[in-house]
């Protein structure tokens, strides 16, 4: 089942990821986004749907079961993740969003 923006545009999967010297280290997960209006797919509640492509043609939703990298210790996963959403929330018109893990910590410091 494919789905279509509220202005008729396609819905395409764009990556959300880190990247270190112009290489991708990984995807944290993706996002559906309309590249006509810049619009992107919003859950029930108005947030960006954000979410994992897992095997099989199946979708995972839970961030605890994001990628992050092997760096980041368990008990700070979560704040990787959310401080990585946060960032690509402020540019939820754009298409694929890559950050650093400087742009990373740097947000996080911001938060506190």
């Amino acid at each position: 089942m494919s789905y279509k923006c509220v202005c008729g545009g396609p819905l395409v999967p764009c990556r959300v990821g880190i990247v270190e010297n112009n290489v991708l280290q990984g995807t944290v997960c993706f996002k559906q986004w309309c590249p006509s209006c810049g619009n992107s797919r919003l859950r029930d509640n108005g947030e960006v749907m954000y979410y994992q492509i897992k095997g099989g043609g199946e979708f995972e939703f839970n961030r605890m079961n994001f990628w992050a990298p092997e760096t980041v210790p368990f008990q700070a996963k979560r704040q990787f993740i959310d401080t990585v959403l946060k960032l690509a929330d402020k540019g939820r018109f754009d298409g694929k969003q890559y950050f650093t893990m400087e742009q990373v910590r740097n947000e996080f410091r911001g938060q506190k």
